[in-house]
Order: structure tokens, then sequence, then C-alpha cells
């Protein structure tokens, strides 16, 4: 509209201040349980499950914050969007990233957390390549916003990467190397889930 990224912040203000009134009025459940207690950090690191699974957290990080940085830039600069049709790309993706963790919420332990992951893995694989590579340029927007969807249950981008990649080649190869993070993380999904005991899927 023309205010300025200044303005927009303002306008935006009252959002963060509402998430802070809200969550200071909200007990959370304690996270340890009463038969096992705190496991010491010394213990968890001996873990592969656990290195095995904060290697999941950053993969599946590098997918969601990989796509959600370089969005706007992408649909202006390579896909020749203007510059407003690229920010509502951006709020989209944002949608579909909080549909996508609500949809997963909402079925809860019905749905095997390892089979969703691996899902996620592999649909914003096909998405992100899309989003690159896809001719009809409406098309692969839509498909980078739907990497928002796909990337909502895998979670927290080595962006630097993708900006070296991009500057010696273009965008559309440096958007596509984002796909490497949920391609790695898709293996490591069903180690994860060979590994992992009954008690560790609740």
């Amino acid at each position: 509209m023309g205010f300025g990224w200044r303005t927009a912040c303002l306008v935006l203000l009252p959002l963060p201040v509402a998430l802070f009134a809200i969550f200071a009025r909200i007990t959370f459940p304690s996270v340890v349980s009463d038969e096992q207690g705190r496991i010491p950090l010394r213990k968890l690191l001996k873990e592969k499950w656990f290195l095995g699974a904060m290697v999941a957290i950053f993969l599946g990080g590098a997918t969601e914050l990989g796509m959600a940085q370089w969005l706007p830039a992408y649909a202006e600069s390579a896909l020749g969007f203007p510059q407003w049709i690229s920010g509502v790309g951006l709020l989209l993706f944002s949608v579909a990233m909080a549909a996508g963790r609500m949809v997963v919420g909402a079925f809860g332990t019905r749905l095997n957390p390892f089979h969703t992951m691996a899902w996620g893995c592999g649909s914003s694989v096909i998405l992100f390549l899309a989003g690159s590579f896809l001719p009809i340029y409406l098309l692969a927007l839509t498909a980078c916003v739907l990497v928002g969807f796909t990337g909502s249950c895998l979670w927290p981008t080595n962006a630097g990467s993708r900006g070296w990649v991009a500057g010696i080649h273009n965008l559309h190869v440096g958007l596509a190397v984002s796909s490497l993070a949920s391609l790695l993380m898709l293996p490591l999904v069903f180690v994860l889930g060979r590994l992992a005991q009954p008690s560790r899927l609740c």
C-alpha cells in the first residue's frame, strides 16, 4: 500500500503483543515424567535416536525457513511477479504452514509421526523442484506456497549456501538446493522410525 516497512512493522505490532498476553495466561504441562525423571544431558548425547532427532529438527527448519526467506525475492526477481504478489505469496505460505500444523495436530496420535514426516519430506522435495523449474510461473509460485503445508510438520537454514549457489547460477537453482534438506531428512525419518520405542511415539 506504499506505507513503507517501518509503518508495516508498527501496524503488525499488536499481533505479537496479543500473543504475549495470551501465552502469559497459559500453563504448560511438565515435559518430565514422574517415573523417568529428568535425563542428564550427557546421557542424551550418547543416544543415537536423540542425535538423529536433532539433525532431523535442523533439516526440518532448513526446509521451512529456506522457502520463507527466499520466496518474496524469488517470486519477484526470478518469476517476474510484482512486489505485492510476492508479499501475498509469503502470506499464503505462512497460512498454509499454520493450516498444516493444525491439520496434523487435529489428528494427534491417530497418525504415525514418522509416516507423516516422511510424507512431508517427499512432498516438499517435489514442490521445491516444481517451484524452481515449472515453466508456468503461476504454478511455480503455487508450488512454493504449498511447501508451507508439506513442510509444516517438519521443524527447526543454511541460507548462505543457497545464496552462494544462486550467485553462481540463478535463483531457480538456488531455490532447488533447498530441496536437499528434505531429501536428506527423508531417510533419517525412516531410521528414527525403526529405532523408536513405542513410548517415544506418545
